[in-house]
Formats: structure tokens, sequence, C-alpha cells
């Protein structure tokens, strides 16, 4: 048998958990042949399996309420401590101050307590006495402070910081790591030369392949709208993919999954965009959602943070930075750089002028009738590609010159305005992270989010909002039964995340926010699970659906031999007992007509858990069925059982020595029935038989 007792107070998932436990135990240590009783608290099920549920406790007492935890107690303000190691011991600095970066000293050793987290930061210049006696101070200061056990210490190079590091000081920028300094590229260069290496192209960036996750279906209806105060515009098939940074867009893709319609709801907005504009695509947009039954996958993407989902749903698009995006052909002059996101471009205008170029970019420049793709020495193959559809877009038919940095004609400087300088390396980018799903709660207002390790689909729990942290996005999974506030507050659960992470981690304030809802998963976000289909069929909340499962499962019933009253040894031995506890609490329920008429053990568990305290039971308590005659066969004497007898009896159970005595001698020795003592509080009768040594 495994019984499974859900508290009243646990959480749906903490049951469905369990559940698993369960399955695990049954499917490993039985072979799957055995029985699983669920016991709710407060709830009597079957009456058997909950007698013998509470008769290995000793007996069924009301359980006390476990003290919530306060979650509006509002979490104590630590200030970060920045101490500077001075003879070997380490001495405050910033007297509760804000930490600033020009607080650190390049020939010292310093400590920063941030109430979690000690840092041990070691400066460029310090002595390796120096940095050994910063070690030692930490220790020293984890010991004497009394720092929590598990908190985490780091060692940091001045130079080499993290972001988690930097973003305890004021000012210090978290958008970028810390690039190493072109002075020691150089110097590593030339050592290697010497060796005999080939250092051809070791100061060029190679770039980075981006993992491309999987797209939407193609061959759907692509439709696209752009806002104007407080209606929509629909854009013909020329003008869809061309964004202008002061407008907002509706984008609405319809494919087919599984022979049923899906739908990815977009909305664009653009940087230069007034805020009226941004609300009205919000509201417009979720009417499309409800019109649509509240099935499409929803994003909230910001100008320059598009998913590679999204850009793939348009042939070329472009992203104007200028106001005017109608009439290119009579424009004077506009350059585009291209860019390449997991094998989807982009094309976003910049000024033209040659201060605009940067050797790690392609460009596409048109002036009146000219057309110019100009690609730098450190850019790649893709983006060359992507330049000549973008010149295609702009100027159909006309011809293309294809020029290389370094061998520019004259009039390419002129359309420019003259030539000018301009960036050589590539804008440093934030290293990868792992995908990381997180379980969402609000409290008072306030997003709590709890980390899900090892995920995997089964942690997708219907009653929860759920975030999903990626390359290319903030992915909001909605359960369909989750609250509904819940629902509605999907985006604002998204946004305050990235609002977190950008404080913690450094990253993009703008990433993109897509809201999934259960049922409905696009392909891009199944890709971070082992996805089943099956599972993903959504059957009632997590817990029944888990429990159905187990049970279809279960093998035929396999109980205890049944006694001589019909029921088993273990239903017998319970339900006297909880007749023994109903006899010593007549005082306390009045005339014995009023409690004998709860019948069913039901309402006597019910009456029972009414009790203000698990001290009013007289029946805390019994192991075994009162009566006076001897529960087992075997009748041995008080000699015999003692713990320290000289002639011990064999083959008994030591928790029930008492059991083996005959009723005469039973009163002899207790000095009462065993009726009586049964219906004695279970520590008293622990008492009277460790002093008659039958403890």
């Amino acid at each position: 048998m495994i019984y499974q007792f859900n508290g009243k107070n646990s959480r749906i998932q903490e049951r469905g958990k369990a559940l698993e436990v369960v399955q695990y135990i049954k499917d490993t240590n039985h072979k799957g042949n055995c029985e699983v009783v669920i016991v709710d608290d407060g709830k009597l099920g079957s009456e058997a399996d909950t007698g013998e549920f509470w008769s290995l406790f000793g007996g069924f007492a009301p359980l006390a309420k476990k003290a919530a935890t306060n979650d509006q107690q509002k979490e104590e303000h630590v200030v970060t401590k920045l101490l500077c190691v001075v003879d070997g011991s380490a001495e405050v600095v910033n007297n509760d101050a804000e930490l600033r970066r020009e607080m650190l000293d390049s020939n010292k050793c310093f400590l920063i307590d941030t109430g979690h987290e000690l840092f041990v930061w070691t400066g460029r210049n310090t002595s390796i006495e120096k940095r050994k006696a910063g070690v030692l101070a930490a220790e020293e200061y984890v010991a004497k402070r009394q720092v929590p056990s598990g908190t985490l210490v780091t060692k940091v190079i001045e130079g080499f910081e993290t972001v988690a590091f930097r973003s305890n000081f004021l000012g210090w920028s978290l958008s970028a790591d810390p690039a190493v300094s072109e002075e020691g590229k150089c110097k590593v260069a030339a050592l290697l030369k010497q060796q005999g290496v080939n250092m051809k192209g070791f100061l060029k960036s190679a770039p980075t392949k981006e993992h491309s996750p999987p797209l939407l279906s193609p061959g759907g209806k692509l439709q696209v709208w752009r806002i104007s105060s407080d209606s929509k515009t629909l854009l013909s098939a020329t003008d869809m993919g061309r964004f202008n940074h002061t407008s907002c867009y509706i984008v609405q893709y319809t494919y087919q999954k599984d022979h049923r319609d899906e739908h990815f709801l977009c909305q664009w907005l653009g940087q230069g965009s007034c805020e009226g504009d941004k609300l009205a695509a919000a509201r417009l947009a979720n009417d499309i959602f409800l019109s649509l039954k509240s099935r499409p996958v929803e994003a909230r993407i910001i100008q320059g943070s598009e998913p590679p989902q999204f850009l793939a749903l348009f042939d070329c698009p472009l992203i104007f930075t200028r106001d005017a995006i109608l009439g290119l052909e009579e424009e004077k002059k506009i350059m585009m750089q291209v860019g390449v996101i997991s094998e989807n471009f982009r094309a976003v205008e910049v000024e033209p002028v040659a201060a605009s170029l940067n050797s790690s970019s392609t460009f596409v420049l048109q002036s009146g009738n000219k057309v110019y793709t100009w690609y730098g020495n450190s850019s790649i193959t893709e983006e060359q590609k992507a330049a000549l559809r973008v010149a295609e877009v702009l100027k159909s038919g006309a011809p293309v010159k294809t020029l290389k940095e370094g061998s520019e004609p004259a009039t390419f400087w002129s359309a420019l305005g003259g030539k000018d300088s301009y960036p050589s390396q590539q804008d440093p980018k934030v290293s990868n992270k792992d995908p990381k799903l997180f379980v969402c709660a609000s409290t008072e207002g306030k997003l709590k989010v709890s980390e899900v390790f090892n995920f995997s689909q089964e942690d997708l729990l219907t009653e929860d909002v759920m975030i999903l942290d990626t390359e290319t996005g903030v992915h909001v999974w909605v359960g369909q039964h989750s609250s509904t506030d819940a629902k509605q507050q999907a985006f604002s659960f998204g946004q305050e995340y990235i609002v977190g992470d950008v404080t913690s981690d450094g990253w993009n304030p703008h990433r993109p926010i897509i809201k999934i809802p259960e049922g409905h998963e696009p392909a891009f976000f199944t890709s971070f699970f082992s996805w089943d289909e099956k599972k993903a069929v959504v059957h009632g909340d997590t817990y029944e659906r888990k429990l159905a499962a187990l049970r279809s499962q279960s093998t035929k019933k396999h109980r205890n031999p049944v006694s001589a009253n019909g029921g088993s040894p273990q239903r017998a031995t319970a339900m006297l007992a909880l007749s023994s506890a109903f006899a010593a609490l007549t005082p306390k329920l009045g005339r014995v007509g009023d409690w004998v008429a709860l019948s069913s053990p039901a309402m006597k568990v019910e009456a029972l858990s009414d009790l203000e305290s698990p001290s009013e039971l007289s029946m805390e308590n019994s192991e075994n069925a009162p009566s006076e005659k001897c529960v087992d066969s075997m009748v041995l004497s008080y000699e015999s059982l003692k713990s320290r007898s000289a002639n011990p009896a064999l083959g008994i159970d030591p928790t029930k020595r008492e059991t083996y005595l005959s009723p005469a001698e039973f009163q002899n020795v207790f000095g009462m029935n065993r009726t009586q003592f049964y219906t004695l509080p279970k520590w008293k009768q622990d008492q009277r038989k460790k002093g008659l040594d039958l403890f």
C-alpha cells in the first residue's frame, strides 16, 4: 500500500509532484503491483483505507494548521557594503553610501557584501601576498559576521568584472561583457607569431553562429495594419514589411497546425511612436485576440529587438528611422544597414553619412538613380547576400554597384557628403545563456518568480503562469486553469521580469515578450522541451489528470484477508479505535444518543475535526483494538514479556508486548482491563508500559 496524504492547505502543484513520487515508488519498488490510496485532509474517502491510514499513526487527531508564510512582510533592505582589505582585515569604506566604480583601487583588494553574495575584488596591480590576504579576509569576514550558510563567495579580477558584480555600482555599464584590450590582443598575436603560428585573421572577430529556433509553418496568411490614433489601416502586399519608427503596427499570421488554424499576433512598436498609438495598438490587438477566442500566440515587439520568428514572416523587412516611407522613388538619399539574426535579416535606415559605416557590417545606399552595396572587411557573407535583396526593394530594376571597404570611388564618398572616419569594431554582445524556466506569482502587485531547474514539459502546470527566458525573447506561458487576473497580467509579468533581469544580468531592456496560451504552443517554444503533443492536451487540472492516469494503471485491488466481521483486521482496528475515542468524548459531545447518531465514520471524523485541540482526544492513540479478549492468539506470561526478561519470549511484536497477556493477568499487571487501558491517551499508555518494563 502507498498512501498519499494531501494537507488541506497544500497547493495543487505540490499534490501533482507527490503523485509523480508515488508513481516512481510504485514502478520501482513494487513493479507496478500495489495499491495507491489518496487521503485528503478533512475528508474521508474510503472508510477502510482512511481508517487504516490513521491507525498507522495511533489513531486520528485534528491537525494543527501550519502558520502561513507572511508574504506581506516587507523585505528587509540590505545595504551593500564595500570593505577594503588593509593589513589582512576588512574595513568598511562606503558607510551606507551608494557604491561607485571610483571607490575601487587597482593597488588594493576589496570585499563587496550584497547580503546574499560576497565578492572578493583584486586590483590589477596587487601583489600575490595582497591577493592571498584578500581571500583570508573574506573567510574571516564570513566567520565573524555570521554570513548565512550557502552564501556565494566569488573572486573577481579587475578588468573582468561580471554583470552581477557591476550591477552593485552606480553608473557602471551592464550592457556588455568587458572587452579584452587591443593592446593585449596584439601582444598575444606577436608572441604566437614568434612561435611560428599563422596569425592571419587573428585580430578579425569571427561571427558567432547563433542558434536558429524553429519557425512557424510557411504558406500561411499574413495581414499587417498600421495604427493611427484609435484606428487601424490594412496595408497592401507591397507595403508589408516596411515599418516606420514613428508608428505602431499589428501583424497577424494564420497558419495550419494539425489540421487546425493557429495564429501569431504581434504588436510592433516603433521607438519613436507616441504613447497613444502604443495603447491603441494594445487595445486593437486585444480585440483581435478575443475575436479569435483567445487562441493566438501574442507578441509585443519593440523596434530593434525583432525575434527571428517575426522577421521570417516578411520577404524583406525594412525599418525606416525617418518619417517618410512612401515615395521611395522620389527619395534623394537612403542608406540601410543590413543585419542577420538567426539566418533571417532586417535592414534599418541610418543617417546617410560616412560616420554611419562600420567595418563589421554591410550597407545599401540609394542616391538618386544610383544604388551601392558596401560591405566592410569584417562583414559576413550572409549580410552581403541580403544586401542585394534590400537593393532590389529600394530601387527595383536599377543597376547595383558592389563596393568592398577600401575600394570606394569618389562618387560614393560624394553621395555621403565626404569621406570621414567610422568604427572598425563590432559592437560587443552579451554572451549567450541557457534557457531558464520560472514559475510566476503575484503578491500585492509584485511579481515573484521561482526557477524550475532541469525543467521538462511536465513542469508546465495548467494552474500556473510561467516564464521561459531564451535568446529569442521572454515567453510567458499561460495555463488554461490559471486565474483570470494572471491571464490578464501576462504581458505585465513579462515586462516586470525583464526589468529585474536587466538589473541583475544587464540584458536588453527591449527584449520581445511572447504570450503563449496552453494548448497552442508554437514550434519555437516547444523546441526547448522534449515535447509530446499527447501530454499537451488539456484534460482538467494537473493533479486530477495525474491522479486519473495513475488510477488507470492500477491493478486489481489486493486486500488483506477478510476477518470474521466482514472487514480486514486493519479496518477493525481502526474502527474500534475511533469508537473508543468517541466513548471517551461523551462528556464533551453531550448525551450518548447525540453522538451515537453519527453513524458514518465520515461524520465521526468531521466531529473530531471540530475539536479545538488534539489534546481533547482521549484517543491519540490506540494501536490495538480495546477488547477483553486477547488480540493475539498466543498467550504468554508477564515475566517472559518483559523487555529485560531473563527468559524472553521469541517471535513477538516488541511494540505490542501487552497484547500477549491473558485478560486476567492484564487486569492484575495494569490494574485495569484492556478497554480502560486503551481509552487512555497514548502518552499515558506508553508511560505505564515503561513502568512495567513492557515498552
